[in-house]
C-alpha cells in the first residue's frame, strides 16, 4: 500500500510506454503495472526508497508532452490518514530541533526515519488525529531550514481498515462477539481503490448491531467530521424470487423505499442469481438510511415468504382457476 504513486498532470499523448520508458531512463524501472487514466497515472513500487527516489527525482522537474509531471504517494482524499512524510531534511538538523518543530501542530504519536539513500533525511510522522496532520501538512510545506526546503506528503495508510480490525484482529473478533455476527474483510478489490468491504453475515438484527459498531468505531477514529454526511454502501442478498416486488410494478415499490428512507436502492433486473439462488441488491445512504433501508427490504422479503409458505405454488395456481 505504502508505495503506489500517482503521477499527474499528463498530456493526454502520454502512453504507458511513455511512463515507463521515461522512469527507466532515469534509472526508476517500473516493473509493474501502469495504471494510465486520462491525465494521469498510477505506479507501483515495491520498496519505500524506490517511492522517495522518484518523487525526488521526477516530481515538477521532468517535461513529457510539454507538461511537467507531478509526482507523490497516491493517497485519496477519502483516505488522508494521520501520517505524513517529510523529505528534505537537512543531514545536520538535530531531533530535538525537528521534535519541537512538529509538536507544535499537535501530538505526535510517533517520528520514524526513512533509511533511504538520499543526502538529506526523511522522516515518517504519525500525528494523534488527521486534524494535526493535516494542519503539519499545510504549515510545514516548504518551510525553510538553513537553505532547505521541506517536502511533505501525506503517506497512504489502511487506516480506516485498520481501525476496525484493530490489532492482529482484536476489534474484529470482539464485534463479531458483540453483534452474534461473523465479520470479515475483504481484500482491496484494486491498487488504487481505497475502499475495502466488510462482509457481515448472520441474523439481521446481528447485521445491524455490526454495522452500527463499525460506523460508531470509525467516527471514533475521526474518519469522518461528525458534520460530514458519510455515505454507506451496503449489499444485500435476497432471493431473486423477491427482486421483483422490491422493485414493484414499474419501479413503485423501489421510489417509495427511496422517498422514505432517503437511500438510493439499486435492485438488479437482470443479474444472475448467485448458487443460493440470491442477487443483490445495493443500497447507498447516510448510516440511518440505509439501516432503514435494509429493514424494508427484509420486510418485504419476509412478507413473500410466508405468502409462499402458505401457498405454496401449485395451489397458488389452481386457486386462481
Amino acid at each position: 500500500m505504502m508505495n503506489k504513486l500517482y503521477i499527474g498532470n499528463l498530456s493526454p499523448a502520454v502512453t504507458a510506454d511513455d511512463l515507463r520508458q521515461l522512469f527507466g531512463d532515469r534509472k526508476l524501472p517500473l516493473a509493474g503495472q501502469v495504471l494510465l487514466k486520462s491525465g494521469y497515472a498510477f505506479v507501483d513500487y515495491p520498496d519505500q526508497n524506490w517511492a522517495i527516489r522518484a518523487i525526488e527525482t521526477l516530481s515538477g522537474k521532468v517535461e513529457l508532452h510539454g507538461k511537467i509531471m507531478e509526482v507523490d504517494y497516491s493517497v485519496s482524499k477519502k483516505l488522508r490518514s494521520r501520517k505524513i512524510q517529510i523529505r528534505n531534511i537537512p543531514p545536520h538538523l538535530q531531533w530535538e530541533v525537528l521534535d519541537g518543530l512538529l509538536a507544535q501542530y499537535g501530538t505526535v504519536e510517533n517520528v520514524e526515519q526513512v533509511n533511504t539513500d538520499t543526502e538529506t533525511a526523511v522522516v515518517n510522522v504519525t500525528y494523534a488525529t488527521r486534524e494535526e496532520a493535516k494542519i503539519a501538512m499545510e504549515k510545514l510545506s516548504g518551510h525553510q531550514f538553513e537553505n532547505y526546503s521541506f517536502k511533505i506528503s501525506y503517506i497512504p495508510d489502511e487506516e480506516a481498515v485498520g481501525a476496525i480490525i484493530g490489532k492482529k484482529g482484536a476489534h474484529i473478533k470482539q464485534l463479531a462477539r458483540f453483534a452474534g455476527a461473523s465479520i470479515k474483510i475483504a481484500p482491496a478489490e484494486g491498487p488504487d481503490v481505497s475502499e475495502r468491504m466488510v462482509i457481515i453475515t448472520g441474523p439481521p438484527e446481528a447485521q445491524f448491531k455490526a454495522q452500527g459498531r463499525i460506523f460508531g468505531k470509525l467516527k471514533e477514529e475521526n474518519f469522518f467530521n461528525p458534520k460530514e454526511e458519510v455515505k454507506l454502501e451496503a449489499h444485500i442478498r435476497v432471493p431473486s424470487s423477491t427482486a421483483g416486488r422490491v422493485i414493484g410494478k414499474g419501479g413503485k415499490t423501489v421510489n417509495e423505499l427511496q422517498n422514505l428512507t432517503s437511500a438510493e436502492v439499486i435492485v438488479p433486473r437482470d443479474q444472475t442469481p448467485d448458487e443460493n439462488e440470491e442477487v443483490i441488491v445495493r443500497i447507498i445512504g447516510h448510516f440511518f438510511a440505509s439501516q432503514t433501508a435494509q429493514r424494508k427490504i427484509r420486510e418485504i422479503v419476509q412478507q413473500v415468504k410466508q405468502q409462499e409458505q402458505k401457498y405454496p405454488q401449485g395451489v397458488a395456481s389452481q386457486r386462481s382457476k
